[in-house]
Formats: structure tokens, C-alpha cells, sequence
């Protein structure tokens, strides 16, 4: 019995020599919240004995306590922890050492912790325990291939383009009408008279067939007249035309419409003999009638760049209380026929040379890393 007392005595008073010299290299007191973690970090040296004291102030206990030799030894490790007296640890290699501390309490919890070591000599009692960051460079060698351009090579292509060869005004003739209107008082007759109009479609045909061409309606013009008069002078309005017009399809006797539905210049007079016509021409535009052109005369002409589609209707009125007459009614239309190729051709084109080339690419990746500091 004797014996133990004295073992005891001795060990107790081994352990005490071994804590005063201890240097402390941390005491301190830290405040946690919910998912909140705490590191920090200090350098030991080879041989050194660490002691470590841990002890909650508010709070049940800490969630896990972590001891790390970096990068990744971990040394010691705990969960729920309440409370360490004198948790000795030895120390085999010099590096800097991390103390974790995580708490996942809704609540705070306040804990002490202390820090000391040991020196294993008097070589290491001045151990400097602070730790400094290294950076290390990897450097890696990756081949790789790579086209370098190296010049032009020229050659020639052979392209196609649309070319317009060959333009001809065409002229249609869609009405030639002699038109008896009833006078007033003819039994069972109308003293109104109607012709309807359509004019020309535009064509157009597709441009995969060569050659291929479209034909639009540029203009239009008409002339009325009543009686022998205006049928004379009608005649004399075609003998002025002298620059001759080289029209395809033109039609004999139209020469002063044609003019008037190019040129916009009238060559008619106005005949002052003969009975009357009162016209109107109309058209359908969103639903309602619109009066393009009227008059009221022995004869009557004009010309139109509008209405280039669709039709109208002309309207014809006698206003002669016994008498029946007849209206010669004319009209002309223009079109713009044009005529398209696909033309072949050559281009010179520039072609870049490229080779392939084997390279190396060096690639540094940096890393930084807590050392001690001697």
C-alpha cells in the first residue's frame, strides 16, 4: 500500500514540473452562434508535447472539436464536448497545427479554450508557434496542335447573278366598247349604262427558269366620245403624234392614249359638238364607292397611275330628254415587261493556307499553404 501512495506522489509530482514548464500559447474565450465555426492556427515543433484545456462557460456543450496537423492529419477529434482538462497530445513532425471549433446550437455558446506546449529541449523552448503563407508552384506541360495561317491561295469560282437584259413596253387594249345609252323618256329603258372594267394581272415568273420575266401595269388611260365630232377629232389627236412610239404590241389608232398613259401629256381638244355623256368611273375601296375619274361632255379623256390592279366600273348617263346616243369608250394599258438571265461568271476568291503545328503549353498553378514560421 506504501508503494502505490509513493507511485502516486511521484507521477503527481512529475505531472506538475511538466506544467510549469508548459508555455502557453493561447488563452482565450470565444462566443459561437448557430452554424458558426471558429479556426485558428499555430506552429509546434517536432517533439513538442501539446496540452490542450477546453471548458464551456454557457452553453451544455460544443457540437465537435477538430485538431489538425495541415494539410489534412487530423489528430483529435470530438463531438459534444462539455469540458478537457490537460488532453495531452504528442507532436512528431513540425508543421502548423489547426484548432476547429463548430457549433450548430440554436442558441450562443460561450467556451474557454488554452493552448501550451512542452519543448522537448532547450533547442525548441524559443520555438517562434506563429506560421506564415508559401506560395508553390506546379508547373505542367500540356502538347497540344494548333493551324497557323501561312499565306493565300487565289482561285477563281464561277458565280451566278441576276441581270436584267432587255425592258419593252407593252401595250393592252382591254376595252373597246360602242355603248348605246337610252335618252330619258325611252319605254322600259334605262338612261344609265354600266361597263365593267378588269384590269391586267401582274406577272411575275419564277426566277428557276432562265430566262424568266415580270410584267406590271405602270399607267392607264382612257377616251369617250359622242357622235361623228369627236371621232374626227379623236383622228386628228393621233396624226399629232410624230416622234413615233416603238411600243410592243401597239395597237393602230391608239397613238395620243399611249401618249397620254406614258408621257402624261393630252393631245386631244376638246370637241364643243355633239350630244353629251355624263360619266363617272368607280371603284370599291373598303367597302364604299370612290370616284377615280368623271365628266360631262361630248367626248372626255384622262389617265391614271394609281389604280393599277383590281377594276372599276364606268358609269354612263344620258341626260337627253328623247334622244338615244352612242359612246365610243376606249382604254389603254402600259406595261413594264422586264426580262431577266442568270449570268454566269467567274470571281477571284482568296483562300487562307493553314498548318498544323505541334506545341507545348506551360501551365502554373499557384497554391498557398500555412508554414511555420522558422
Amino acid at each position: 500500500m506504501k508503494k502505490i501512495i509513493l507511485i502516486l506522489t511521484l507521477l503527481k509530482f512529475i505531472t506538475s514540473i511538466a506544467q510549469e514548464e508548459a508555455i502557453t500559447i493561447a488563452n482565450s474565450t470565444t462566443k459561437l452562434s448557430f452554424d458558426q465555426t471558429k479556426e485558428v492556427y499555430y506552429s509546434f515543433a517536432e517533439g513538442d508535447q501539446m496540452i490542450f484545456d477546453f471548458d464551456m462557460v454557457k452553453g451544455k456543450h460544443l457540437k465537435e472539436i477538430e485538431i489538425i496537423e495541415l494539410p489534412n492529419n487530423t489528430f483529435f477529434s470530438d463531438y459534444k464536448v462539455s469540458e478537457l482538462q490537460n488532453q495531452q497530445i504528442p507532436i512528431r513532425n513540425k508543421g502548423v497545427y489547426k484548432f476547429r471549433f463548430y457549433s450548430s446550437s440554436l442558441t450562443n455558446r460561450v467556451f474557454k479554450y488554452s493552448i501550451k506546449r512542452i519543448p522537448s529541449g532547450p533547442k525548441t523552448k524559443n520555438f517562434n508557434t506563429n506560421w506564415k503563407w508559401k506560395t508553390i508552384r506546379d508547373t505542367t506541360y500540356t502538347k497540344y496542335q494548333q493551324d497557323s495561317l501561312v499565306g493565300y491561295e487565289t482561285r477563281k469560282i464561277k458565280r451566278t447573278k441576276k441581270q436584267l437584259v432587255k425592258t419593252d413596253t407593252v401595250i393592252v387594249q382591254p376595252i373597246k366598247n360602242v355603248e348605246r345609252v337610252h335618252s330619258e323618256t325611252a319605254l322600259g329603258k334605262s338612261p344609265y349604262s354600266y361597263i365593267d372594267v378588269n384590269l391586267p394581272k401582274n406577272k411575275y415568273i419564277p426566277n428557276n427558269q432562265n430566262p424568266y420575266e415580270s410584267t406590271e401595269i405602270i399607267a392607264w388611260s382612257y377616251w369617250l366620245g359622242v357622235g361623228q365630232k369627236a371621232q374626227e377629232d379623236y383622228k386628228a389627236a393621233n396624226k399629232k403624234v410624230s416622234d413615233g412610239l416603238s411600243l410592243i404590241g401597239s395597237l393602230a389608232g391608239y397613238e395620243a392614249l399611249t401618249n397620254l398613259a406614258i408621257k402624261g401629256i393630252s393631245l386631244f381638244n376638246d370637241t364643243s359638238m355633239g350630244d353629251n355623256v355624263r360619266y363617272r368611273f368607280i371603284t370599291q375601296q373598303n367597302g364604299t364607292n370612290k370616284v377615280i375619274h368623271n365628266g360631262n361632255g361630248p367626248s372626255g379623256e384622262g389617265r391614271n397611275t394609281e389604280l393599277l390592279q383590281g377594276g372599276f366600273t364606268i358609269e354612263l348617263y344620258n341626260d337627253n330628254f328623247r334622244q338615244g346616243i352612242d359612246v365610243n369608250v376606249k382604254i389603254i394599258v402600259v406595261q413594264l415587261r422586264k426580262i431577266w438571265k442568270n449570268i454566269e461568271y467567274e470571281e477571284e476568291i482568296q483562300e487562307p493556307i493553314y498548318v498544323t503545328l505541334d506545341k507545348i503549353r506551360m501551365d502554373i498553378k499557384e497554391t498557398s499553404i500555412r508554414i511555420p514560421v522558422e
